[in-house]
């Protein structure tokens, strides 16, 4: 996962629609742990509550379907938000930088 700390802000505020939620920012400087806390959480609940709603989801913000298939696979069910959280970060970040290089 990029390093890039830049675009979070505009990933957590997009995320945050997304997973309909207000995250807990605990300064002015949003951290990547932020992020990913609150993915982990949102997913969470989710997975246990409504996984038809998170598979849409995740298919809405276009993780790739490979890496959800082997990450579900490979991994338990306990470290598989943080999993997922990070394909969703991953991709988020991916598609904010592609919009800053070419429509900025």
């Amino acid at each position: 996962m990029s390093k890039d700390t830049s675009l979070l802000p505009d990933a957590l505020r997009s995320l945050s629609t997304t997973f309909a939620g207000e995250p807990t920012v605990s300064g002015e400087k949003i951290t990547l742990e932020e992020v990913h806390r609150f993915l982990r959480e949102k997913i969470a609940l989710l997975f246990n509550r409504n996984p038809g709603m998170l598979m849409s989801i995740l298919y809405r913000i276009d993780v790739s379907e490979s890496k959800l298939k082997r990450a579900m696979a490979e991994t338990g069910p306990e470290l598989l938000p943080a999993v997922i959280a990070d394909l969703v970060i991953e991709r988020q970040l991916q598609k904010l930088r592609v919009r800053r290089e070419y429509y900025n």
